[in-house]
């Protein structure tokens, strides 16, 4: 397999004119994650019990030292979840909204110098119908006003008792975030992609692990997912990079050649891939990544001939090889107003270098293991957290 990135499909041939050589294509069992607890429920159980209103504990992964939240749909957040959260989850009690909701209510971040996985908006109370705002049912007021037809001028004031946390676009195959996750499992469940949540403290007022949460979810009845779960769901059925043309036939290049075209929904760029059936299907591919312009992908010039080398060097190998080739932006372009108002949430997010994206087009192509290529710009770790495994790195 091979990949561009292209600007528009008209591109395509231009670009299968730089390679010379054949590539052999690869297909491998689901890579799989660490044993997981037998009380622990897969994703399609967690969404049946919140689409009934039924609060869950989701855990980062299925790791001894992860953390957990109480997690309860926007929607279905009364002023019994708002005490049930307080008096067993301890924590801090957040509102995860999509970035636009965020922007349609008009809040404002809490600090520019926010960490990138706690991005908090100035707090919010529903104007009218609560007294302190402090109480449950005040809080529940105020997230329904929020996530209802709610005008920021008329209907909410700030500084209050919600505490917003934006979730990045794409959800969790963007950040691996809690905010992120209760969007995208409201969302799954057919309900307002918004959720409440705390993260869950022992009696002590250390954060709850693992061996903490068995008890808690027994005793009251409560479902315990896993965002590592959740991610390979979403990788399955309900991904951000999309196949948008397939089975064009390609002679050449040493053999015959299908290809598929995806499309980040995200940021819209797009992605070409080549595949060439061989005998040498069951070996793991070899993954290069490389960023360059698309002059320097024409003409082989400057810089990059490094690129070119990487690419050529992987044609040599037997058996199969994954090549991504992601297109370096323009000062020119970086600085127009569409680049700018399509990464504004994030300048990285349609480079097709990213862990999350590269790993949906894998999985698309049913690859779940590769050998890394040690001058590639995509790094080994991280992969895992998409259910693409490394097997080992390999010297150009």
């Amino acid at each position: 397999m091979i990949f561009f990135t292209i600007e528009s499909p008209g591109m395509t041939h231009t670009a299968l004119k730089l390679l010379d050589g054949g590539l052999a294509s690869s297909s491998a069992d689901r890579a799989m994650g660490p044993p997981c607890p037998t009380w622990l429920s897969d994703t399609a159980t967690v969404l049946r019990d919140i689409k009934n209103g039924r609060m869950c504990v989701l855990i980062d992964n299925q790791g001894p030292e992860s953390g957990a939240i109480l997690f309860v749909p926007a929607q279905m957040a009364t002023p019994d979840a708002i005490t049930f959260m307080a008096c067993q989850g301890r924590g801090l009690i957040c509102l995860a909204l999509t970035p636009e909701r965020v922007e349609a209510l008009g809040l404002q971040r809490q600090s520019r110098y926010s960490r990138r996985d706690r991005d908090f908006t100035v707090s919010i109370e529903a104007r009218t119908g609560v007294t302190t705002g402090i109480s449950a049912f005040d809080r529940a007021r105020t997230v329904a006003v929020a996530i209802g037809t709610a005008d920021a001028n008329n209907d909410l004031v700030s500084p209050g008792h919600v505490f917003p946390l934006v979730a990045q676009s794409g959800g969790v195959l963007s950040q691996r975030g809690y905010a992120e996750a209760v969007v995208d499992l409201s969302r799954l469940a057919g309900l307002n992609p918004s959720g409440v949540f705390c993260v869950i403290l022992k009696a002590d007022g250390g954060t709850a692990r693992l061996c903490d949460l068995e008890s808690l979810s027994k005793d009251h009845g409560l479902k315990v997912g896993s965002i590592d779960d959740l991610v390979g769901f979403r990788l399955q059925h309900d991904r951000n990079v999309v196949q948008v043309r397939s089975k064009l036939r390609v002679d050449g290049l040493g053999g015959h050649w299908d290809t598929r075209v995806y499309r980040h929904l995200v940021s819209g760029a797009e992605a070409l891939a080549l595949r060439k059936n061989g005998p040498c299907d069951a070996v793991t591919p070899l993954f290069i990544g490389y960023r360059t312009s698309y002059e320097g992908m024409m003409t082989s010039v400057g810089t990059d001939d490094m690129a070119r080398s990487f690419m050529l060097g992987g044609l040599k190998r037997s058996g199969s090889v994954v090549i991504l080739l992601d297109r370096k932006i323009s000062e020119e372009e970086s600085s127009s107003a569409d680049y700018v108002a399509a990464n504004s949430q994030n300048d990285e997010s349609c480079h097709f270098l990213r862990h999350e994206i590269c790993a949906q087009i894998l999985t698309d192509l049913g690859i779940t293991h590769v050998d890394l290529l040690e001058e590639t710009l995509v790094n080994g770790p991280g992969f895992d957290k998409f259910r693409i495994s490394v097997v080992k790195r390999v010297e150009h």
